[in-house]
């Protein structure tokens, strides 16, 4: 495959590929699991938080929500204690609301390394480009000689993306997967331990987002990870009502924040800001916000669906790495919508078309390296420094034909040629985005 980027009339070739990121495997032994009495907050107790819980919760709290009315009768009657008992078991219990993102499947052996590590001296997993060790997977300690954590670490010669990355708690929803597998409560005191000490040192700012702790996209990130760990973690013994109380507060302030604060940029980051914003309002529909933080999501979606995609399929950025994480994105969205049961004439009529031109890009863009069994690399560079390997790009062949079980070629994409029908290998021109593949 040739692709070409037409500037002046010019075609130039782009063939060359800067840096390789993709989901390598960890082929260590597992150790054997020994048994060992679980931990409680009382061995290993985690900071107090310093809030009133109690009345902040149920200021944000839709008492009418339908399952909540024993809450809301014992809460009028003045027994605060028991109605956030009750709170707790009505959202371990509730079957209704499904998150497309939890997922049954064990971790990986990195993934897992990633949950202890982050105990470990708190090395706080960032990102593959981040690590005290590459061989080992290693990430940084951010532990003081005090044994308490500072957030304001940046390794030795990194740049600031660094800390923008850090205080997207990337480690925590592996945590949350690695105790649904092994139900060793250190992962579930990890979470409330360090998530507090963050909330503490890292108040509401007054006024619009930084580029760091509060950024749109930081923010974003944090409510979807939350959203699973909230699922991994709330059968724990140590997910007290208490914790529930500080979980949700801090939830729907972040939701709040973020729906009140909208990315000036019509790209990736406002689209990622938008589907935590539905995921938020779809998944916690008791909190009183959770309507309007799904309408700001949907309104966003539907502006930028013209906006970010180019006629050609493209996304305005002409990044492919972008593109695919954008489809990703929408992918997630449109399975949360199905599980859920929500009307998806919320979104714009046009989405599916949208979302079918863009799958299609990646599959020209790919075909046919990605049928070369030992090529590491599959995607051309283009105006950024991302590659996927050919593991990674069959994931999202699969989401495609999950999203289009119709179309032949994405079944063909995703069986690795095995049923479905072989894409055309002749000239594919994207006028708008200036590329043409051959």
């Amino acid at each position: 495959m040739m692709i070409f980027k037409s500037h002046f009339y010019i075609y130039a070739f782009l063939s060359s590929i800067i840096m390789l990121i993709g989901c390598a495997d960890n082929d260590m032994p597992i150790k054997d699991k020994e048994e060992k009495p679980p931990i409680t907050d009382e061995e290993n107790p985690p900071l107090s938080p310093n809030e009133n819980t109690e009345v902040a919760l149920f200021n944000i709290l839709n008492l009418n929500y339908p399952g909540l009315a024993t809450v809301k009768a014992l809460h009028e009657a003045g027994d605060a204690t028991t109605a956030l008992k009750e709170l707790l078991a009505y959202y371990r219990n509730r079957k209704n609301i499904k998150n497309p993102n939890v997922t049954s499947d064990p971790p990986s052996d990195v993934e897992r390394g990633y949950a202890d590590y982050a105990i470990d001296e708190y090395r706080f997993y960032v990102n593959d480009n981040y690590l005290e060790d590459k061989i080992l997977k290693k990430p940084y300690s951010l532990q003081n000689s005090d044994k308490t954590i500072n957030w304001k670490f940046t390794p030795k010669g990194a740049d600031n993306e660094y800390q923008k990355q850090l205080h997207r708690h990337n480690w925590m929803p592996l945590q949350g997967k690695s105790y649904q597998e092994s139900h060793d409560e250190k992962y579930m005191l990890s979470w409330k331990e360090v998530y507090t000490d963050w909330i503490a040192k890292h108040s509401l700012p007054e006024g619009s987002p930084d580029k760091f702790k509060w950024y749109q996209l930081q923010v974003s990130t944090r409510i979807m990870g939350q959203t699973e760990l909230f699922e991994y973690f709330k059968s724990s013994p140590n997910f007290t009502s208490e914790w529930l109380s500080f979980f949700l507060i801090h939830f729907a302030e972040h939701a709040d924040y973020l729906s009140q604060y909208k990315y000036a940029g019509g790209n990736n980051i406002l689209l990622s800001q938008a589907v935590a914003l539905v995921f938020a309002g779809t998944l916690f529909p008791e909190l009183k916000n959770a309507s309007q933080w799904q309408k700001t999501g949907y309104d966003i979606i539907n502006d930028q669906t013209s906006k970010l995609f180019l006629d050609d399929g493209m996304t305005n950025d002409l990044s492919l790495h972008y593109h695919i994480g954008i489809l990703d994105g929408l992918y997630d969205l449109k399975r949360l919508l199905l599980q859920n049961e929500v009307p998806e004439n919320l979104l714009s009529p046009n989405l599916n078309e949208v979302l079918l031109k863009a799958a299609k890009v990646v599959m020209h863009f790919t075909y046919p390296s990605y049928f070369t069994k030992n090529s590491k690399d599959c995607t051309p560079a283009f105006n950024d420094s991302w590659v996927k390997t050919r593991s990674v790009l069959n994931k999202n062949f699969k989401k495609y034909r999950e999203m289009f079980p119709e179309d032949s070629e994405f079944e063909y994409m995703s069986t690795y040629g095995k049923s479905g029908t072989c894409p055309s290998t002749q000239i594919k021109t994207f006028p708008s985005s200036g590329f043409c593949t051959t």
